[in-house]
């Protein structure tokens, strides 16, 4: 869910949150509050109770990333439900072997038992920070499913529980000293492998939250600062019952804590606004459907009406004209001409019908220049190569969104010229150009003044108008449409030179 497709307030709920909880860390840090030492029974209260939330953090990540993996099928989805999994097993090792743990866990509460526990907990992160930030949303493969389960479901807390069970510490991070200072060659590596980790994805996931501004990355982006502050806390504390050691395992709740905020709105608040706005959607689709057939069923009804009140003139004329006379000839070429235009509006019908079908399929790039050509060439045709002469001036090559039924636009664009012309043979000039990026084709004819509500009609965005529109501007306008295209007419009164300007998005 991006900044285009979410909403600005869930990121600055949490960029709200990150400084709330920084600021609380500096405080505590700068205050001198964070290296106070706690009495054993103090530690352990709050210790149970940080833990308990962390473990709270750790099933809430778990849940969610189960629901947007289902969802989406995404690696990044995938780790960070096996990586809750195993933190909500860390957790309780980390309590049960931690110092202050020593009245109800003897048989595993020991500062060195506890420190290596920290390699646990670095060997669950960090990999999951690495491929998380490298994969983004790349989709899960059956190969890279099974790799992911047998990491996070047996190595990993066959790990934990190897370390955790150890008669002897399998590691010696610090000395009995405590600090910074007191890091053993072991512990040295493994906070240096941590920060370098940490390093290595923090501008890739910065570079990712640059270019779709998610506000599951950004969340993912503080959620290791805090991470980095908290793992500060634990190297320069000298003493494992110091308020900075609750701070540290504080800080890794917070992070989980703005990760599964953030996966709540992705994974269930967006997804029930996005079936609203896709009901809203859809209903106005009817609306403007419902709208666009009672239109198109008026007008066929008026031109229906228009043929059937021809032809019964017509024969009416043939019975009481003499045969062969001049009335007869007249009668019978005007009753031809009536005939092929009711042919010609059958043909537009079919072609409105494969429009309505094709309305939700994808577009692709076409070649502009070809579709005037293959338009004229479908006009001449139609309408006969004797009725009009084009010229085509402009940029020979130019690509834009659209599908095979473009060409019936511009066709239809030259039958509607044609109607209003005021000289037989006219010239029809079809300009090609593109300013900013954006591709137009402007088709023009010296003819009558385009009626005010005829260029409403092509100009407006919906589909609405009087019943005397006809097919041509019907297709036109259902086309143009589809291809989010807009139309603007023009009027030069001096030459008598309307024009309609087809001006499409860029490609």
């Amino acid at each position: 869910m991006g900044q285009g497709q979410g909403s600005q307030w869930e990121s600055r709920i949490v960029l709200a949150l990150f400084v709330t909880i920084t600021a609380a860390l500096a405080v505590l840090a700068v205050s001198g509050v964070a290296w106070r030492i706690l009495s054993v029974a103090e530690f352990s209260y709050w210790i149970i109770i940080i833990t308990l939330f962390l473990a709270i953090s750790a099933v809430t990540i778990m849940t969610f990333s189960f629901v947007s993996f289902t969802q989406t099928r995404e690696v990044r989805h995938l780790m960070l439900l096996l990586m809750s999994v195993n933190i909500l097993l860390w957790a309780f090792l980390f309590l049960l072997s931690h110092p202050a743990s020593i009245s109800w866990s003897d048989l595993f509460s020991e500062r060195n038992r506890n420190r290596t526990m920290v390699i646990a907990w670095v060997l669950i992160v960090v990999p999951t920070i690495l491929l998380g930030s490298f994969t983004g949303e790349v989709k899960v493969s059956r190969p890279s499913v099974l790799t992911l389960i047998l990491w996070g479901t047996l190595i990993m807390p066959i790990t934990s529980l190897g370390l955790f069970l150890s008669r002897d510490p399998v590691f010696i991070l610090v000395t009995e000293e405590g600090g910074i200072g007191a890091l053993t060659t072991t512990g040295i590596i493994m906070s240096m492998g941590f920060m370098v980790a940490q390093v290595l994805a923090l501008p890739r996931i910065v570079q990712q939250w640059w270019r779709t501004r998610t506000t599951h990355d950004l969340a993912l982006m503080l959620a290791m600062a805090l991470w980095l502050m908290g793992a500060l806390f634990g190297l320069f504390s000298w003493d494992p019952l110091q308020v900075a050691e609750i701070l540290w395992m504080g800080a890794l709740i917070a992070g989980f804590f703005l990760i599964a905020a953030v996966q709540f709105l992705t994974s269930i608040l967006n997804p029930h606004r996005n079936l609203e706005l896709l009901v809203n959607q859809r209903t106005k689709e009817l609306s403007i459907s419902m709208q666009e057939s009672e239109f198109y069923l008026k007008m066929w009804t008026h031109k229906i009406g228009n043929f059937l009140q021809g032809m019964i003139t017509y024969l009416d004329i043939l019975e009481i004209a003499a045969q062969h006379s001049e009335d007869d000839s007249k009668t019978r070429a005007a009753a031809g001409e009536l005939s092929r235009e009711a042919a010609m509006v059958n043909r537009q019908v079919v072609k409105l019908s494969k429009i309505k079908e094709t309305m939700h399929q994808v577009l692709w790039p076409v070649d502009l220049s070809q579709i005037v050509e293959d338009s004229v060439k479908s006009a001449e045709e139609l309408l006969g190569e004797q009725e009009f002469t084009v010229e085509i001036t402009g940029e020979e090559s130019m690509v834009v969104q659209a599908d095979n039924l473009l060409p019936l636009a511009l066709q239809s664009a030259i039958a509607f010229h044609l109607k209003n012309r005021l000289a037989d043979n006219p010239k029809i000039p079809i300009e090609i150009t593109q300013s900013e990026d954006t591709p137009s084709v402007k088709v023009s004819c010296r003819g009558r003044k385009i009626p005010k509500e005829q260029t409403l009609f092509m100009e407006s965005e919906g589909i609405s108008g009087k019943i005397a529109l006809d097919l041509d501007l019907f297709t036109i306008k259902l086309l143009m449409n589809r291809y989010n295209a807009r139309i603007v007419c023009s009027r030069d009164e001096e030459n008598e030179m309307n024009s309609c300007s087809f001006i499409f998005p860029k490609a």
